[in-house]
């Protein structure tokens, strides 16, 4: 913002010094007391763009389309200025348009204004020389060197305020193409290596049931009176049953279900898994703030599968927040119109959400532990976890963001290390984005628990 008030201000200075020398130079000219009242017209018109561009909001100087109109309208007024002064047939407008052209092909404003200081010194020696600068057409000849600087550092400066909005653009999509570059390796990663973990889930399942066998064998042939050894069984079947768990994980991850897509009232489903949730929030003692901007929000989804998501994440929630000072969960959902291009999101053919449409935001935020920023950027990936030894497989966010890939929506995440983590669950809105039926309107619009 800082660099596009510092933008229009300057340009609004460069016109003001360009109107001045150009009033002079239409009034201290041979022809300088000819046509004055159109003359003082011309030059209150100039004046009056100028408090016009002072006048336009600041973010006008962030379109490009801006200069190329300042470009067309300062080239032909100037150009009638240097008419209204006389001075059309002469050598002063090959030197305008010199300038012009000289501005268009420099890559660096310093360059230029070098080029038209060493251009303006060599001009006005050539006019000294033929003695111009000396006779009583000398004021007139003189406002040229200074009419060449200003001239150039308009132009230059416009040229160089393009150039600088195209190379921001570039950049910009330079590294939107390297992001999701980054994200269609990671997903043919993920699907690679959901192939290869479901081969090798059915290869571990085979043996883990000969030992599950073996050590019930053995449990029912133990005596009793042996509570070492049946606490050794235990932890064996605990074993057994946390290797199933992960195998039954990695098999969800690598299988392709079918699951239909359907409205869903956002509204109900996040008050149905905090119900689901509420033994454990509130063995946490995790405060829940609830805002929903619509109760009748409809999002085109999975039931199950959302639900699942969003349970997974409230339990994450819980898990960072085991030793915060203050443990808050708060949960917001709106309707959110597409203004930014980004991942999935822009004009492309394959983007999810398209420039000015609607999605709905679901928005689920903690005052957890945070994480930072290197973290954060491996949270999608299989098998990857922040969690202690044993209290997590690393999957569920991974399925959480290949459920939501083919929902056609996007999950992202914000996290500070030390503040807490919020996740952006972004989903296609069913309709026109709201429920119709009776039954799923929502219970509440905005409430606190």
């Amino acid at each position: 913002m800082q660099e596009i008030l510092a933008r229009k201000r300057m340009i609004f200075t460069i016109r003001l010094l360009l109107i001045i020398i150009t009033a002079y130079v239409m009034l201290f000219t041979p022809s300088g007391r000819e046509h004055l009242v159109l003359k003082a017209f011309f030059i209150a018109f100039y004046l009056a763009s100028d408090l016009i561009v002072a006048a336009l909001p600041e973010r006008f100087f962030s379109n490009f389309r801006l200069f190329y109109l300042l470009i067309c309208f300062d080239t032909i007024v100037v150009a009638a200025g240097i008419w209204l002064s006389g001075q059309a047939g002469s050598d002063f407008y090959l030197i305008y348009f010199l300038i012009i052209s000289l501005s268009t092909l420099s890559s660096r404003l310093r360059y230029l204004m070098l080029n038209a200081f060493i251009f303006a010194g060599v001009y006005g020696w050539l006019l000294f020389q033929q003695g111009l600068l000396s006779d009583d057409l000398a004021v007139g000849y003189c406002l040229r060197i200074p009419f060449i600087v200003i001239i150039s550092l308009f132009y230059g400066f416009v040229v160089k305020s393009v150039r600088s909005d195209k190379e921001s653009e570039l950049r910009r999509t330079n590294k939107m193409l390297v992001e999701t570059r980054n994200q269609l390796i990671q997903k043919d990663k993920m699907a690679s290596l959901g192939r290869l973990a479901s081969g090798i889930a059915h290869e571990i399942r085979n043996p883990l049931e000969i030992i599950s066998m073996g050590v019930d064998y053995l449990d029912n042939l133990m005596p009793d009176g042996r509570p070492e050894a049946k606490k050794a069984v235990d932890r064996i079947f605990a074993a057994i049953e946390r290797a199933n768990a992960i195998i039954e994980d990695v098999l969800k991850f690598s299988r392709k279900t079918e699951f239909v897509i359907e409205p869903v009232n956002i509204g109900n489903l996040v008050a149905d898994v905090l119900d689901m949730a509420g033994h454990s929030l509130k063995r946490a003692d995790v405060g829940v703030e609830k805002e929903f901007s619509d109760p009748r929000l409809c999002a085109a989804a999975s039931r199950n599968m959302l639900s699942q998501i969003i349970l997974n994440i409230i339990n994450n929630a819980v898990d960072a927040m085991e030793k915060a000072p203050v443990k808050r969960l708060k949960i917001r959902i709106y309707m959110q119109k597409v203004n930014n291009v980004g991942y999935k999101t822009g004009y492309r053919r394959a983007d999810y959400f398209r420039v000015g449409d609607n999605m709905i935001v679901l928005e689920i935020s903690d005052t957890g532990k945070g994480m930072p920023e290197d973290v954060m950027m491996k949270i999608f990936e299989p098998f990857f976890t922040t969690k202690q030894t044993g209290r997590g497989t690393g999957l569920g966010l991974s399925l959480a963001h290949m459920i939501i890939d083919r929902m056609r929506g996007t999950i992202d995440v914000s996290s500070q290390d030390g503040i807490g983590t919020t996740f952006y669950v972004k989903l296609q809105p069913a309709a026109d984005g709201h429920c119709t039926k009776e039954e799923d309107v929502g219970k509440e619009k905005n409430s606190h628990s």
